[in-house]
């Protein structure tokens, strides 16, 4: 029994570190590594094999049968993801009091964080909690609904798993791991933390800051750099009215820069305690504690001059005016989708800017098309889909007709799925077939029955 009561404890703080890592943005790569070297010697992660199905935004892992039980509302346990590709967390800061732990609430902040573990890239991604968008299942509704509605109806896998299957259903972001953490909890990490430094790039004034007694204050912060303690640093991501919810989510993914900034600055091998403490019960997450090791190594190598941000704003968004007056903000989701698509693309698809076109090989209707969106949505230039003059295509090809566009090509592969010997080179000149080529194209894929990533 003593042996079963070790072996769970240390899961338990194993658990709590793999927590921090989540929602700091696998902040301090260095702190988790320490952790793990004190209370987990022995621990190691375990390699998952790569697992295809209907795929998500930026190639995140599901399993053959098309969920990702990271996500799926009958999984209670997230999936172990393969150590290459991209993994997309989704983290929540609820406005939870002390007296309303167990009630279900709406989600204040709601931002993905997306890695991109073979480059060692992230992305963070901040979605205004007013947007009115379809939550499946029931009514639209502001996004920020989906946690309270998970919550309130017992939807399997609770808010977080609703919200995430929000997000993917709107925006095409399949949510590998959620996080969700309350503000009580917020201020007291970064407090363990020694507070962090942020430059505050105008003075931030509100008068009618909401209190834990249900009253408002007024909260003065300058403008420079501030050295900020938990109960301050809170204030200047939430604060609503001295700008607009916009302004609010860039101010969250600079605080979160900077904590991990302050992380990796100190020795916070003293403050484990009262930091996994703190942790305890101010943040849930459905990451398994196998993948503490492995992401923390990741984490190691993710630099500021790596972390890309973007908020979804007004210009991807129209302002309107809802049932009793109330502000909502309908999302442009296409634009939204093809903004999400550029800032998770690699490098070399920006640089090579290849023409594609798509042509349909099989005879499953409509496969040109969705097949298509899903590489717009991964920054890829589609500019033209078709079918092909036959559709008994057996496998799938990636004619290369530009030759210096072979990286596009190459991550083309990766991202069907397909193995590199799919990418041909073929002259423009000399297409496969005289209605195929489309003038300008640098690359063309003519589907095949082979195809598994996109079924």
């Amino acid at each position: 029994m003593g042996a079963w009561e070790d072996t769970g404890s240390l899961r338990n703080r194993v658990f709590l570190g793999l927590l921090s890592l989540s929602f700091f943005v696998f902040v301090s790569g260095s702190f988790v590594m320490a952790y793990l070297v004190l209370l987990s010697p022995g621990l190691a992660a375990e390699e998952a094999n790569p697992l295809f199905g209907l795929p998500a935004l930026a190639g995140s892992p599901q399993t053959s049968g098309g969920t990702n039980p990271a996500t799926d509302a009958s999984s209670p346990n997230a999936a172990e993801p393969t150590a290459q590709g991209r993994l997309n967390f989704l983290l929540l800061g609820i406005d939870q009091r002390d007296d309303e732990k167990g009630v279900p609430t709406r989600s204040d902040t709601i931002m993905v964080v997306s890695v991109d573990q073979s480059k060692k890239r992230a992305t963070m991604i901040s979605f205004a909690r007013d947007l009115w968008l379809p939550i499946p299942g029931f009514a639209d509704n502001r996004i920020n609904v989906a946690n309270f509605l998970g919550d309130a109806t017992k939807y399997p896998g609770g808010g977080p798993a609703l919200a995430a299957k929000t997000i993917e259903h709107n925006f095409g972001i399949k949510i590998d791991y959620w996080a969700r953490i309350n503000f009580r909890g917020f201020e007291k990490i970064v407090d363990t933390l020694g507070g962090v430094d942020i430059d505050v790039e105008k003075a931030i004034r509100d008068d009618q800051y909401p209190t834990d007694d249900y009253e408002v204050m007024s909260i003065y912060i300058p403008a420079g750099r501030q050295h900020m303690d938990g109960e301050v640093a809170l204030q200047y991501a939430r604060s609503r009215h001295s700008e607009n919810d916009f302004g609010r989510a860039r101010r969250q993914q600079r605080l979160l820069v900077a904590i991990r900034d302050r992380a990796m600055q100190l020795d916070v091998i003293p403050k484990l305690p009262s930091l996994m403490g703190t942790l305890n019960d101010a943040v849930e997450t459905n990451i398994p504690p196998q993948e503490f090791l492995r992401l923390a190594s990741v984490s190691r190598d993710v630099g500021g001059d790596r972390v890309s941000n973007l908020v979804i704003d007004d210009k991807l968004s129209t302002p309107y005016k809802g049932e009793g007056g109330a502000d909502l903000l309908l999302p442009k989701k296409a634009e939204i989708r093809m903004a999400i698509g550029e800032m998770l693309a690699d490098p070399a698809i920006k640089e090579e800017a290849a023409k594609i076109e798509v042509v349909n090989g099989t005879a499953k209707a409509g496969l040109a098309s969705k097949t298509g969106d899903f590489l717009t949505q991964q920054g890829f230039n589609v500019v033209k889909v078709a079918s092909a003059e036959r559709n008994d295509h057996k496998t799938t090809e990636i004619a290369l007709l530009s030759p210096d566009k072979k990286a596009t090509a190459n991550l083309l592969a990766e991202s069907l799925k397909l193995d590199p010997k799919a990418v041909v080179s073929r002259p423009a000149s000399a297409p496969a077939s005289p209605s195929a080529a489309t003038a300008g194209s640098d690359i063309r894929i003519t589907l095949g029955q082979d195809l598994k990533a996109v079924q």
